[in-house]
């Protein structure tokens, strides 16, 4: 095989791996906590069992609690891209984040997006 073959192979392997996406899926994570680290960790393995990737963002957050009290905290954004499909039951992960961090509340997104990968 020449070196021609071998780059034109590569760039049709290349052009056949663009991939649409539907969804941005976006948790909002509190890291302040003991085992913060390891939720976000196992939210970032889910969103790559179920979507092929995920990326992690620090961030400072701030909300009012129920009781009137603000709250201003470091957390630790993951999102990703996904399709319809396993989207339905996201927030079963945010039940277990509140849960697991004793959180009053627990945010994430699920926004309409057109993305695609070359």
């Amino acid at each position: 095989m020449s070196s021609t073959n071998n780059e034109t192979n590569s760039t049709e392997a290349t052009q056949t791996l663009i991939t649409s996406r539907t969804k941005k899926v976006r948790f909002y994570i509190p890291i302040s906590k003991p085992g913060a680290e390891e939720t976000v960790e196992k939210v970032i393995r889910e969103l790559c069992k179920r979507f092929g990737g995920a990326t992690r963002l620090p961030a400072k957050g701030a909300y009012v609690m129920a009781d009137g009290e603000l709250v201003l905290e470091d957390v630790a954004i993951v999102d990703c891209f996904g399709v319809d499909r396993g989207v339905s039951d996201l927030s079963t992960i945010a039940f277990e984040i509140k849960e697991t961090l004793g959180e009053e509340t627990v945010a994430f997104e699920i926004m309409n997006t057109a993305t695609a990968f070359a």
